[in-house]
């Protein structure tokens, strides 16, 4: 079975205020969040569990290790780690194709306040290779994006069984409104 794109949330605010952050004030700001990417599991964060180390290592010697080896790297982690604040769905065919067969999709902006904005734009870029295996390529979305992306499911709505469709469905709509109420949140389709 082939891997489907996915769609999550996206804190694009606080996205571009790590990128923002120099060196000092971004050790503070993994401080301030210590405790929240501690509580996260292995599985999830790519910050506290990342590379080879004894397990007594501090936060802050975690954080020197990786900042003087690639700065761009730690971005990314954090922002992999914190700016997600909900777990990835598969999008089905027809909702992927509202957002790809839509002409927003081919133009994506750097620094776009609405439009779709692309992750290899936007991110740092690292000198790890495998920094884009766990990072990914994504676009950041917003809820027109998603409002597009339903309505194409609506539109194919009899070439789905009914249960799969009303879950694709809910789950859209729901990210439509949680991006109405949070202007900084977006939504982040991931490539497969």
């Amino acid at each position: 079975m082939t891997e489907k794109d996915k769609l999550r949330l996206f804190d694009l605010a606080l996205a571009r205020e790590i990128i923002r952050m120099d060196r000092d004030e971004l050790l503070q700001f993994v401080f301030s969040r210590e405790e929240q990417l501690k509580a996260m599991s292995p599985r999830r964060s790519v910050f506290i569990y990342s590379g080879d180390r004894p397990p007594k290592r501090t936060t802050e010697m975690v954080f020197d290790q990786f900042f003087n080896e690639d700065p761009a790297e730690v971005r990314q982690m954090l922002i992999q780690d914190l700016c997600y604040p909900n777990e990835p769905c598969e999008i089905d065919y027809y909702a992927r194709c509202g957002y790809l067969d839509h002409p927003s999709s081919v133009y994506v902006d750097r620094e776009s306040d609405s439009g779709a904005i692309s992750s290899l734009d936007m991110l740092p870029q690292s000198d790890d290779p495998d920094a884009c295996y766990w990072t990914g390529r994504f676009d950041v979305l917003d809820r027109d994006h998603i409002a597009i992306m339903s309505a194409s499911l609506k539109k194919n709505r009899d070439k789905l069984p009914a249960e799969e469709y009303a879950a694709q469905l809910l789950t859209l709509r729901s990210m439509e409104k949680t991006l109405e109420s949070n202007p900084d949140l977006r939504a982040a389709y991931i490539f497969n």
